[in-house]
């Protein structure tokens, strides 16, 4: 099947996709924060506090939720929120990746970014990186008021496409999550598995041909 520009979106996840860890940048912040790493040392500690971890991770909750958690049910750990948003969005952009979205573009494509991370964590990104941020034409992400439910979930979809797809056109989505491409393909996305950057553009490239 032939896709054009109003027919086909191109969709992708950020963190490990778009986006990779900045091990050395994490390094950094931990060293300039010994408070807040011996806060989270201590309750590492509490059987409390790992069984609601535990919990959060099974259902599949963003890392937003265990912000929301930890605000709402640990007074001490509060001051520990601003530190835990900085290394979660300690990204450095996937070069190869990026140059790639801005040729989609050239050519008049819609490229959006469908990912879990959540409002806050979102915001203290736009405002470090408004560059990657601003490649999109569209953002889907979680919020408060929907209970930080992300992908694998139904929810999730139902979302993106509300939002950011409304006319129904096909969509490519590139995530480095399994059970996010399953989903996605159970809601008649073609997904794409990351494995590398030059793998995904080489797929995306197929699929765009004449």
């Amino acid at each position: 099947m032939s896709y054009n520009t109003k027919t086909i979106i191109i969709a992708f996840d950020l963190h490990g996709v778009v986006s990779t860890s900045d091990y050395w940048k994490i390094l950094k912040l931990g060293l300039r924060n010994p408070g807040s790493i011996l806060r989270l040392g201590l309750y590492s500690f509490n059987p409390f506090f790992l069984k609601k971890v535990y919990q959060l991770w099974r259902s599949h909750k963003v890392a937003a939720a265990y912000l929301q958690m930890v605000e709402t049910d640990y007074p001490f750990l509060k001051p520990t929120i601003d530190f835990l948003i900085q290394v979660g969005n300690a990204q450095q952009a996937n070069q190869p990746l990026v140059a790639f979205i801005k040729q989609l573009q050239a050519r008049g494509y819609q490229v959006h970014l469908f990912s879990n991370i959540g409002d806050l964590i979102l915001d203290d990104l736009v405002a470090k990186q408004p560059d990657l941020i601003n490649l999109f034409d569209a953002i889907c992400y979680t919020h408060a008021h929907t209970d930080y439910v992300g992908k694998p979930y139904d929810a999730a979809f139902h979302a993106y496409h509300a939002q950011c797809n409304p006319m129904g056109k096909q969509v490519i989505f590139v995530d480095n999550t399994k059970r996010n491409i399953t989903a996605a393909q159970r809601h008649g996305m073609i997904g794409i598995l990351y494995r590398s950057a030059n793998d995904a553009i080489e797929q995306i490239s197929t699929l765009l041909k004449p």
